[in-house]
């Protein structure tokens, strides 16, 4: 930079041909190296294994497997496998129901 500004040390710095990225910049010239940009600060994100989508991912398939393995335990009587299913389908389904409310 010969016009007297002062250069622009090596590092990563806004993409300015796309938002919510980073580019590095060399010292002489931009690379094709891009990330995301970290979230702004006091911004709040949630881990994946957090998001409602794994937590109901999660439900679906724990959920079904948790009442097979109360059917298959054996001594234990068919009475109490009847109550542990429907109390777990009555839970399950006011779960949802909350989850569709919100």
């Amino acid at each position: 930079m010969s016009d007297g500004s002062p250069a622009m040390q090596a590092g990563w710095y806004p993409d300015p041909s796309q938002v919510g990225q980073l580019r590095y910049w060399s010292g002489t010239e931009w690379s094709q190296d891009v990330q995301a940009a970290p979230p702004a600060p006091g911004e709040f994100v949630r881990p994946w294994w957090q998001q409602w989508w794994a937590i109901i991912l999660t439900l679906f398939v724990c959920f079904p497997l948790g009442l097979i393995g109360v059917w298959q335990r054996k001594g234990t009587s068919v009475g109490v496998k009847i109550t542990v299913s429907v109390v777990a389908l009555f839970l399950y389904g006011g779960a949802l129901a909350a989850r569709a409310q919100s």
